[in-house]
């Protein structure tokens, strides 16, 4: 898992990137483009990321 702050600056490198999926994970080395396409979203929707994980992430994979 990655920190709120480690997914903010992935996010915020993409948009600065144009949205450079590929130039995102070069400069950082993480996240997968299917993560980081997550994050945006999550992002585009609600202005901000959300801070905590669920404490049972299993309940969430059906």
């Amino acid at each position: 898992m990655y920190s709120y702050e480690e997914r903010m600056r992935a996010v915020k490198l993409y948009i600065q990137y144009d949205l450079s999926a590929a130039a995102t994970i070069r400069e950082l080395g993480y996240p997968s483009r299917q993560n980081l396409d997550r994050w945006y979203q999550e992002y585009r929707e609600y202005e901000d990321l959300h801070r905590s994980f669920p404490s049972n992430p299993g309940l969430y994979c059906q």
